[in-house]
């Protein structure tokens, strides 16, 4: 049996939460830290609070049991995603959740998505061992910028917090562990420079898994020209306005699976600065995005000549929030179509809404924001399998432009609002005259 409960004491430790593990043999207190999370308003007035997150390493050959003090009063309390179906009882003060297997939640006390508390139960992370291997053991490391080439592995402990942030260039490398790395004490400042926590720069064979990305200050974790890329168990928490989770910009080949990234811009933007945008997945991660879009395609490409984004599929996500006070960029799901780019064999398939405190679930529409035309075509677009349980506040959008832009070859197949079949009637969609070939079954 291997039990680990990781420590990041790098980190402000919260106060807002105990929380107790026990397997056979072990029972411990987790280490409970602050990350900070933006809320924006209705006015776009902003203000920042202090969420909490736990991890711990288990194999899981027997079960685990957390037990939950919150450290204020409370009456209701959700575990989600809820899909997941994590059993869990209230004994007194205390909320006592059994897990068979590796999972990661929010749990929220009378539905305050600001004071709440992120677990991490993970499998074990190996130590890499071989030449070319940095490793940051336990404690605060002061790394500033991590410059990373070919053939080199980045170890972050789980007791290990890292203040800095990292460019990669070069083939096979790797970036692993249950640590953090955080650019908390790099500049936030929207007026001035920002760094991005990581940034990939035509990288082949990238696997990134396992750590905490905390408080980026601009895009998340930036793929430029990559392609071959494999990324998972990665969880992050931003709060800075662009913190985008993933910008994928002219990739190839690229799979997102088992992420739980909570950001405060777009939890995933494909972009298409130089080339392409082809094979990319996302698949069984939960998204929460406090403003702008969950998964986000288009619209920059910024190139005279035409682009292509195609065989791009999301599978298996669930959202638990979507909040977007601007009607432009609302959408869960949303295809931004501009830069001469043709858009085509795009598939959200197994997508669970759970909260939409401001939004729409989809827009596919030709746009000139951020760029500098309307893009060439969007065609074979496939959203199978859709489940909303939020209140639908703004209609979703499939708008063509005209007789040459147009909207073409569209599936909704068994999509589903608060359990009710939609139909081409269906209130809360807004289909354009220039849609062709829509089926909905």
């Amino acid at each position: 049996m291997s039990f680990r409960a990781n420590r990041p004491e790098g980190l402000e430790k919260s106060a807002d939460y105990r929380v107790f593990a026990a397997v056979p043999g072990v029972e411990t207190e987790l280490y409970c830290a602050h990350a900070v999370v933006g809320n924006r308003f209705r006015d776009y007035a902003m203000s920042y609070e202090k969420m909490t997150f736990c991890s711990l390493d288990w194999d899981f050959s027997a079960p685990l049991v957390l037990t939950v003090k919150p450290n204020r009063p409370w009456k209701e309390v959700c575990i989600r995603p809820v899909h997941a179906g994590i059993p869990y009882t209230v004994e007194g003060d205390m909320i006592v959740i059994r897990l068979d297997k590796p999972q990661k939640f929010s749990l929220e006390l009378d539905g305050d998505l600001y004071r709440n508390l992120f677990v991490y139960a993970c499998l074990p992370a190996a130590v890499p061992e071989g030449e070319n291997v940095r490793v940051f053991g336990p404690g605060v490391h002061e790394a500033g910028e991590l410059l990373i080439g070919a053939d080199e592995t980045v170890y972050i402990d789980g007791d290990a917090v890292v203040y800095g942030y990292i460019w990669a260039k070069g083939d096979n490398i790797r970036i692993t562990g249950h640590g953090v790395l955080s650019a908390a004490k790099e500049n936030h400042d929207v007026n001035r420079h920002r760094v991005q926590l990581f940034h990939g720069d035509g990288c082949s064979g990238l696997r990134m898994d396992g750590i905490i990305m905390l408080d980026s200050p601009g895009w998340t974790l930036c793929l430029v020209r990559c392609r071959d890329v494999v990324i998972t168990d990665l969880k992050q928490i931003c709060f800075n306005p662009n913190s985008d989770g993933f910008d994928i910009c002219s990739c190839e080949n690229v799979r997102i699976d088992d992420c739980f990234v909570r950001n405060f811009d777009d939890n995933i933007s494909i972009k298409a600065f130089s080339k392409d945008n082809m094979h990319i997945l996302m698949e069984n991660c939960i998204l929460w995005a406090d403003c702008a879009h969950n998964m986000l395609i288009g619209p920059e490409s910024k190139r005279e000549e035409e682009n292509r984004f195609c065989h791009i599929y999301f599978r298996n996500i669930d959202v638990l929030e979507h909040k977007e006070y601007s009607e432009f960029f609302m959408g869960v799901m949303a295809i931004f179509c501009a830069d001469l780019a043709e858009f085509y064999d795009i598939e959200w398939d197994g997508i669970r809404i759970e909260r939409m405190t401001n939004g729409r679930i989809f827009d596919c529409n030709y746009v000139d924001a951020y760029a500098k035309t309307f893009g060439k075509s969007v065609r074979d677009v496939r959203m199978k399998n859709i489940d909303c349980a939020a209140p639908v506040l703004y209609k979703s959008r499939i708008k063509g432009m005209d007789e040459t832009h147009t909207m073409n070859d569209f599936l909704l197949e068994n999509f589903r609002i608060h359990g009710i079949p939609v139909s081409a009637e269906e209130p809360s969609f807004e289909i354009g005259a220039y849609v062709e070939n829509l089926v909905i079954r």
